[in-house]
């Protein structure tokens, strides 16, 4: 797998978790009054978002970088009494977020295209399961989508990757399983917001002329795991 990794993603954050356990040292020693100072750490996930919307230092993604940037600003906020965040709040929020995501995912504005509107086949699986499985020829493309239910996406058929191929995923509270055949290489674009994204292949490739599967899209509060064989 190649995925880009930002040392300096990992700075700010590592960074600001420093900042804010010096502080509390500080304060809990009684050396020095930092809880003012403490109430500016939001100002660490603002940071890293707004990088990551323009890609400075890292792999531009606007949602992710948008997701952090509205976040730390929320949270800030709510510290200085400016707006005032509760579970009252924060659940038609996140629900609104939801169905704006759909939504801009339906006009293909995020993640790429939806279902059959992919170049090649697609699987779209909302509160319940879906088993594809791609037949023994060049991967043309596809779009997979998985709202609190999953997906078994198989490509260990397919004889290899179409030029500009690629999966484009977005799970919600749910999970995709791709997988690929032996010696297939994954150029992973995928940002995950409070997600998590696995490659569980028992051999990783070692062929660099090999195929090269692109996977872009989002994945918020799910699991994309890349595997050997979709299991049983």
């Amino acid at each position: 797998m190649r995925r880009e990794r930002s040392p300096l993603g990992q700075l700010i954050i590592g960074g600001t978790i420093l900042f804010v356990g010096l502080l509390w040292t500080l304060d809990t020693m009684d050396i020095a009054d930092t809880e003012e100072l403490v109430q500016w750490w939001p100002l660490g996930l603002v940071l890293l978002g707004s990088l990551k919307l323009t890609g400075i230092g890292m792999r531009r993604s606007v949602v992710g970088g948008g997701f952090l940037a509205v976040l730390g600003l929320a949270i800030l906020f709510n510290q200085f009494g400016a707006i005032e965040l509760s579970l009252r709040v924060f659940w038609p929020v996140l629900i609104m977020t939801f169905g704006a995501l759909l939504v801009a995912r339906s006009f293909g504005w995020i993640g790429g295209r939806v279902g059959i509107l992919a170049p090649g086949e697609g699987s779209t699986a909302v509160m319940g399961g879906v088993v594809h499985r791609e037949p023994a020829q060049p991967f043309q493309g596809g779009a997979v989508t998985a709202v609190m239910g999953g997906v078994d996406y198989d490509l260990t058929l397919a004889t290899g990757v179409a030029p500009d191929a690629a999966v484009d995923v977005f799970a919600v509270w749910g999970g995709i399983d791709l997988a690929v055949p032996p010696g297939w290489r994954i150029d992973m674009q995928v940002t995950a917001l409070l997600g998590g994204i696995n490659d569980t292949r028992s051999l990783a490739p070692t062929d660099p002329a090999g195929p090269t599967l692109v996977v872009r899209g989002i994945v918020m509060m799910g699991g994309l795991d890349i595997k050997d064989r979709v299991d049983p």
